[in-house]
C-alpha cells in the first residue's frame, strides 16, 4: 500500500492518506453496478456482511467511520 501525507494519488493497491490526526484508507475501483447498488452494498450493515464476510457498525454521514467487528 502506498503511503503519503496530505495527498489524495490512488494505485490499484490502495493509498494511506494521514492528515493531521487522521488516517485514511483509500481504494479506487470501477464497478458494473449503478451507484445506488453500490451505495446500499458499502453502507449497509446487512449488505456489506453478505460479501464482506464480517459485520460492520456503520456511520453513515460526512466524515463516518465504518468499523468492521470480526469473530474468531
Amino acid at each position: 500500500m502506498d503511503t503519503k501525507s496530505n495527498n489524495n494519488e490512488s494505485s490499484r493497491n490502495g493509498t494511506v492518506i494521514t492528515e493531521g490526526n487522521y488516517t485514511a484508507l483509500e481504494f479506487e475501483r470501477q464497478i458494473a453496478h449503478s451507484k445506488v447498488t453500490i451505495w446500499k452494498a458499502i453502507t449497509e450493515p446487512k449488505e456489506l456482511a453478505s460479501w464482506f464476510n464480517t459485520e460492520a457498525i456503520i456511520g453513515g454521514r460526512n466524515g463516518g467511520t465504518i468499523d468492521y467487528i470480526s469473530a474468531p
